[in-house]
């Protein structure tokens, strides 16, 4: 019988209990993104690639997007971002209670994965001048938000593909976003150990059974691929950002030898570590251990600004 862990609550920077400080259930930022580990947050979330390019990975669908694409997260739905070069985002999170006085509906409602319309103009001249507003904080900017964002979510409405969830979906949605959370804050609190399904289970108080269906059916792939590529992720961002040799690195992700490093890295980046690391650029310092959770840096409102003055909206 192994011997039971206690479910420890990681830090923020894994799943985000994202603040509305300025304006209550609303939240704009920019930041400049290589990778975003996987999270879950209970806010819609409304992003515009203003720079770069993005891999995106929602409930198992992976695309790629290009400024000035923009895509949009439903609530508690898992989803992954990656860069092969830092890209800049801009993004408006807000929660359904926004809405919940005049526009319920829109807590049952869930738009399709399919990234942007073929016009991203609308999407942009709603979204720059709210984020300006919203930086600036001048006398009445919380009004020039709130009609910009319902502008917005009346655009999505009636451009974008969406379904509507029956309640009962809705709240059972909101349980599995609270266990996802729980087994995704573990693992990643404990990649670097022997990790079993088994011991997950006993915590939660499921079957093996159940709890294997349910991983796979949540986050797209089978508990040990996922413990796989989040090790190879954690290893490569070693690789690329420190100068730990290969034993190292494999002690420092799980790893038991070198043999499995390779094995995995064959299969996720179909490379291997030693390759990976001798065709890359080398850095010049190491990040602190808290770097590897996700490399994102948001800017200032002073910077956010800078940046949005910039931006040209695409005709």
């Amino acid at each position: 019988m192994p011997t039971k862990r206690k479910l420890s609550r990681k830090p923020e920077n894994e799943y985000e209990v994202i603040e509305h400080k300025v304006i209550k259930n609303f939240k704009v930022f920019l930041v400049s993104l290589a990778y975003r580990t996987p999270h879950i947050h209970s806010d819609f979330e409304f992003n515009l690639l203003l720079e770069g390019s993005a891999l995106v990975i929602c409930d198992g669908i992976e695309k790629t997007f290009h400024a000035p694409d923009f895509f949009v997260i439903n609530p508690f739905t898992p989803h992954e971002i990656r860069t092969e070069n830092p890209a800049l985002f801009l993004s408006v999170q807000v929660q359904t209670s926004f809405f919940k006085s005049y526009f319920p509906a829109v807590s049952h409602t869930e738009f399709a994965f399919c990234g942007a319309s073929r016009d991203p103009a609308p999407a942009f001249s709603y979204a720059i001048p709210l984020a300006k507003q919203y930086f600036k904080e001048e006398p009445g900017f919380e009004l020039f938000c709130a009609a910009r964002l319902n502008d917005i979510f009346y655009y999505l409405i009636t451009n974008m593909p969406h379904q509507t969830i029956s309640n009962a979906v809705h709240q059972q949605q909101k349980q599995n976003y609270k266990r996802i959370r729980r087994i995704s804050d573990y693992i990643d609190e404990h990649y670097s150990e022997k990790l079993l399904l088994r011991d997950i289970a006993e915590m939660e108080n499921l079957s093996l059974t159940y709890l294997s269906h349910f991983f796979r059916d949540h986050f797209q792939m089978s508990f040990q691929e996922y413990l796989m590529h989040l090790r190879c992720e954690k290893a490569r961002q070693l690789l690329l950002l420190t100068d730990h040799n290969l034993l190292e690195i494999c002690l420092e992700c799980g790893f038991s030898d070198i043999k499995y490093l390779n094995k995995g890295f064959l299969e996720i980046y179909k490379t291997s570590p030693k390759e990976l690391r001798r065709q890359s650029p080398k850095k010049e310092s190491s990040p602190d251990k808290s770097f590897l959770q996700s490399t994102q840096r948001f800017l200032s409102a002073e910077d956010s600004l800078k940046v949005l003055e910039k931006v040209t909206i695409p005709k």
